[in-house]
């Protein structure tokens, strides 16, 4: 089987830049409330829409959110993937639905879940353990669910209405093939929205996290996670 590829070194420390700015942009500026966004806890208003792309590693994606009510909405989002976790290679694809609930307001942050439940695949990645399993040969492809566990989010406004949006997720994952294995992972996430013109905004952001295998996975047992994105969103 082929060496694990260790995470690459520059995208963590541009994911710690990402959130070193934007805690210190939070503490900079006096908090408000969050106009909505595709990104955060503000949820958009019955019939209000907005959509995004972006680039970034380990993947690219295209989303789309809309209004039910005043403080929920829905969506769905498509990744295409060259990478997943800490490694790049292979490729893959995963499709979302997107769900937001605003709960709470206080002291100028809004607070919300955030499920994201959907099914994805990968292929291309034989040498990776511990989801491709040793003495097997030719190319395996990971397949599997998100169950969609809720995470916390909370988004402020900055100055000139830009949106920083901090969050804490728990996603489980179940990977079908090679073999069902279950995954965990602990992820802290950043991300800015910031008005460029007339109904378009840039988005930026990023996780760091962790990954833990469940029975039959194999060694190791947890492996760092990632992931950066940059884009344009209109709404």
């Amino acid at each position: 089987m082929a060496p694990r590829a260790a995470a690459p070194f520059l995208p963590r420390w541009l994911a710690a830049a990402l959130v070193s700015l934007a805690l210190s942009a939070a503490v900079a500026t006096p908090a408000k409330a969050a106009v909505a966004s595709v990104v955060g806890a503000r949820p958009f208003d019955r019939e209000q829409m907005g959509l995004w792309a972006a680039i970034g590693a380990p993947d690219v994606e295209l989303g789309a959110r809309w209004g039910v009510s005043s403080v929920w909405d829905a969506g769905a989002r498509l990744r295409l993937s060259y990478g997943t976790g800490s490694q790049l290679g292979g490729f893959g694809s995963s499709v979302h639905a997107l769900l937001r609930l605003r709960i709470a307001s206080w002291a100028g942050w809004d607070i919300a879940l955030a499920a994201e439940p959907g099914v994805f695949v990968h292929a291309g990645v034989q040498g990776w353990t511990p989801l491709a399993k040793a003495g097997q040969a030719g190319t395996s492809a990971l397949l599997g669910v998100d169950l969609g566990v809720p995470s916390a989010v909370a988004s402020t406004a900055l100055a000139g209405n830009a949106v920083l949006s901090l969050g804490l997720a728990a996603p489980a994952l179940i990977h079908l093939g090679p073999e069902p294995t279950l995954v965990w992972q602990v992820l802290t996430r950043a991300q800015v929205a910031v008005p460029v013109a007339p109904r378009w905004s840039v988005v930026g952001g990023g996780e760091i996290g962790t990954a833990f295998y469940g029975p039959g996975a194999g060694s190791p047992a947890a492996d760092p996670v990632w992931r950066l994105s940059l884009g344009v969103s209109w709404q």
